[in-house]
């Protein structure tokens, strides 16, 4: 599993300890990593630009088949750099990381149409399938504040999304039923008035 930070300048970075303080510093040049070295980094900073530097480099591509289930993605994640653990930690611990996640996506819409966008289909689907992690689900609290976020995202247009991605939706009472039911519980109950997703993923 790759344990390299990457920073916000998508250059993967080094932590140098020294007189109680950790300065960063890109591994390539030895230069200092300006937006790193800052008093208020905080840990959400730091995984917030770990997670840029996986968007950016689109290193979920090496890894996510469309299709797959989580266990065999996390398979052919081994044999790749280790991303997938990298990314579910980060998607579940940071808020503006999934926040990131969820705008990327959009932006990728934005270019090209879902239907024909791989990039987006992707890491579409890698949300999808982290989600049906079972080991988020043993703190019920903190698993439906992360299933909030994904409605919130993209819960009016999620089941569309991933019929496309699956090409007819044959999977969709398979690995995916309960995170469904979970959404459109949401919406039937929870967000009873919401008409509209934050962001646009089909058009």
């Amino acid at each position: 599993m790759s344990t390299a930070l990457h920073c916000p300048h998508d250059r993967i970075v080094l932590p140098v300890y020294g007189e109680g303080l950790i300065i960063y510093k890109h591994q390539d040049d030895g230069s200092y990593c300006q937006l790193l070295n800052r008093f208020a980094t905080t840990i959400d900073d730091i995984l917030y630009s770990d997670m840029a530097g996986i968007l950016s480099t689109k290193r979920y591509m090496h890894f996510c088949k469309l299709g797959a289930t989580l266990e065999e993605i996390k398979k052919i994640d081994m044999e790749q750099d280790g991303c997938l653990i990298e990314f579910m930690l980060i998607f579940r611990r940071s808020y503006t990381a999934r926040r990131e996640v969820f705008a990327e996506i959009a932006r990728l819409c934005s270019e090209k149409v879902f239907s024909e966008n791989l990039e987006a289909q992707c890491l579409f689907y890698l949300v999808a399938v982290v989600y049906t992690e079972p080991r988020w689900r043993q703190t019920e609290r903190e698993y439906q504040k992360l299933l909030e976020h994904l409605f919130k995202a993209y819960g009016q247009q999620f089941t569309e999304g991933l019929s496309i991605v699956l090409k007819k939706g044959e999977k969709e009472t398979g690995v995916f039923s309960s995170l469904l039911k979970e959404l459109r519980f949401m919406q039937k109950y929870v967000f009873p008035l919401r008409q509209a997703d934050k962001y646009s993923l089909l058009q």
